[in-house]
């Protein structure tokens, strides 16, 4: 029978970053990267934090960060603004399955 030391769950780390706009949690990835590819889902268009904390300390790794930049097209109606077409979740989860689009085709990433 397996002890709980040999639990699967000791070979992942799973983190849930939550806070405010501007409170730093983007650039909190920056001391990841030199020991790390990053695959980055961005849903804001707010990357800019992260690059320069990289560019800063380790800038020959800036190519071992990957991203996606998914934002959904409003229009504006009387009503305000209104989802054209909504598609940035249903992609961000099919690269969460398989980082695949365009030209390049990273696999799951599992693996």
């Amino acid at each position: 029978m397996p002890s709980l030391a040999q639990h699967q769950s000791n070979d992942y780390t799973k983190l849930l970053l939550i806070g405010h706009s501007k409170a730093g949690k983007t650039g909190a990835m920056a001391p990841l990267v030199p020991d790390f590819d990053l695959r980055i889902l961005d849903m804001d268009n707010g990357l800019d934090p992260l690059k320069a904390f990289v560019q800063k300390d380790c800038p020959k790794r800036l190519g071992s960060v990957e991203f996606r930049t998914l934002r959904d097209h409003y229009k504006m109606t009387p009503q305000g603004p209104v989802c054209a077409r909504p598609t940035a979740f249903n992609e961000a989860l099919k690269m969460l399955t398989h980082w695949k689009y365009d030209d390049v085709d990273l696999g799951p990433p599992a693996e």
